[in-house]
């Protein structure tokens, strides 16, 4: 069979990259040695008496060896060897599969209204919500309401945390849990998790700071043992008379730890 061909000619070409691996690191440690033995016999001789007779003495006999050695010969017939398997393999190749790649065209209806959803979809998802309402608009597809809704929803929320403002957030989780415990995703413990940490830091309110909890995080109790007992060691960080940055450092620098 041609795989069978294929996979004898590419485990030639692997044992012939192998031995000529081998070969050259064979070479340089010989050719290290050499060097290594030369150098240790001017170091062992006495510097004083020495003169450059017996530098050039060392030195020659290190070229006679080296010569001896011949690693260019030893290197050059491992890779002649190699170079012919990697030849042979590439020839394989090229008469077991056509190179062409205009021969996998197969000539299909183009469907315009698919590309058109993928280029909007994609303006939508990087936010450019103008610039993909003028896209379907100029393509003549139907309303992209339904393409940009989620996105809107997402970029909304976005812009809601960033004002510190975790309701939508936390409506959108709500709504979609069932599908997050599916997904065995954290996020909505991690939302109000944050919540009860705001509550805590901008009200000082204990009180309903473990209210919240009791109502929010104790669905999640079974879930998560460690990480419920970790939200309830912050109320022992907080302190009436503490600054409301200092609440912020301590209870959001106990949650990373």
């Amino acid at each position: 069979m041609e795989i069978d061909s294929l996979r004898e000619a590419f485990d030639r070409v692997v044992e012939k990259r192998t031995l000529s691996s081998t070969k050259v690191q064979e070479a340089i440690d010989q050719i290290v040695n050499e060097v290594t033995q030369a150098i240790s016999k001017m170091q062992m001789m006495n510097t004083d008496s020495m003169d450059s007779c017996d530098h050039s003495h060392i030195l020659a006999e290190l070229k006679a060896k080296l010569n001896g050695v011949a690693p260019l010969n030893q290197l050059e017939g491992c890779q002649k060897e190699l170079n012919v398997a990697l030849s042979k393999y590439l020839k394989l190749l090229e008469k077991s599969f056509n190179p062409d790649i205009s021969k996998a065209y197969r000539n299909v209806d183009f469907e315009a209204s698919t590309i058109n959803n993928i280029i909007a979809n994609h303006f939508y998802r990087q936010g450019l919500f103008d610039l993909g309402d003028s896209f379907v608009h100029e393509c003549g597809e139907s309303d992209g309401s339904y393409l940009k809704s989620s996105f809107q929803e997402m970029y909304g929320i976005l812009e809601a945390m960033k004002a510190r403002n975790l309701e939508p957030a936390l409506n959108w989780a709500a709504k979609n849990h069932d599908q997050l415990l599916q997904n065995s995703s954290m996020l909505e413990l991690k939302l109000h998790s944050l919540q009860f940490v705001e509550i805590l830091t901008n009200k000082r309110s204990k009180d309903e700071a473990l209210q919240y909890a009791r109502t929010h995080l104790g669905p999640f109790a079974f879930m998560h043992e460690a990480e419920i007992p970790r939200l309830m060691a912050c109320l022992g960080l907080i302190s009436p008379h503490m600054p409301s940055s200092c609440h912020q450092r301590n209870g959001r620098s106990y949650l990373r730890s």
